[in-house]
């Protein structure tokens, strides 16, 4: 027993003479002490730092869903108010009554741009001007020759605004009748140039006054959706657009212009009387929940 004494014994003392080591955990690295004293300490770049790692498994937290669309989920609408629609119709028996009436024309579409028309001669529109034109000479002897003519002019709303609103229209009819003789002209030509240019000076100003009458306080605008992230290939929204438009007092009609299910985008065409809308056909539409329109 005394011989295990002593040998622990030695050990021991070796171990002193040799020297010992201890562990210094603080987080700066650690250190080595030496039996005279002197530490050297490990720059912290040459200390591993564990840190924890996340691994996802069971119980980890999936990452949020982010259901908004790429756009705020709001839809923007403006207008645009249009020139209203004069549609011209034309009619003439022989051809310098042909002549006659494609310069009066001219001369009628000049007149009703003046006034804020905007004249078409096919397709739909909210005012109707036929007018009939005859021409013919009244005296050819010589070489001046003298024309005379007529213009039997209508201008009426355009009946399907009633069929397409379900609102009965009071149906407004203006009619006149100009006659007048032309100037003596060097040849035919001339002769027809100078009845045409009659017809024009008469007509021109009644029709766009009689439009004016006719058409009454009707207004045209364009409303423009914008962000319309509810447009798809497969959606009813422009037809309920159309349906609820056209259910309000005083909308005679609303047509849809354009459609883009890709910019979600929407052009809709509106005619309105202007007196029922105060404050504008707009700030109308945004009161409105099942359009799903904001400023």
């Amino acid at each position: 027993m005394k011989k295990i004494i002593w040998g622990m014994f030695g050990v021991f003392a070796a171990l002193a003479f040799v020297g010992c080591r201890t562990i210094d955990t603080r987080a700066s690295g650690y250190q080595t002490a030496t039996e005279a004293g002197v530490a050297v300490t490990a720059p912290e770049a040459a200390v591993a730092t564990q840190q924890p790692a996340l691994v996802k498994g069971v119980g980890a937290r999936p990452d949020a869903v982010d259901l908004r669309p790429a756009q705020t989920q709001t839809a923007t609408a403006s207008a645009v108010l249009e020139q209203m629609r004069v549609l011209v119709r034309q009619s003439a028996r022989g051809q310098d009554a042909e002549q006659a009436a494609t310069l009066l024309g001219g001369g009628v579409q000049g007149a009703l741009a003046a006034a804020g028309y905007r004249v078409v001669y096919d397709g739909r529109a909210e005012i109707i001007a036929d007018l009939g034109v005859n021409c013919a000479p009244l005296n050819a002897r010589g070489t001046r020759v003298v024309y005379k003519g007529d213009a039997d002019v209508t201008v009426t709303r355009a009946p399907e605004f009633n069929a397409m609103s379900g609102q009965k229209m009071k149906d407004m009819v203006a009619r006149n009748r100009f006659d007048v003789t032309g100037a003596p002209g060097r040849g035919k030509g001339d002769a027809i140039k100078s009845v045409a240019d009659k017809m024009s000076a008469a007509v021109s100003p009644w029709l766009a006054d009689a439009c004016l009458k006719v058409g009454g306080k009707l207004e045209v605008c364009v409303v423009t959706i914008a962000n319309a992230w509810f447009l798809s290939p497969h959606s009813d929204y422009p037809t309920r657009f159309v349906q609820r438009v056209r259910a309000m007092p005083g909308v005679y009609d609303c047509t849809i212009l354009a459609t883009d299910n890709v910019n979600k985008t929407m052009q809709a065409r509106v005619v309105y009387d202007s007196d029922r809308f105060p404050d504008g056909i707009m700030n109308r539409l945004y009161t409105v929940p099942e359009l799903n329109i904001h400023r």
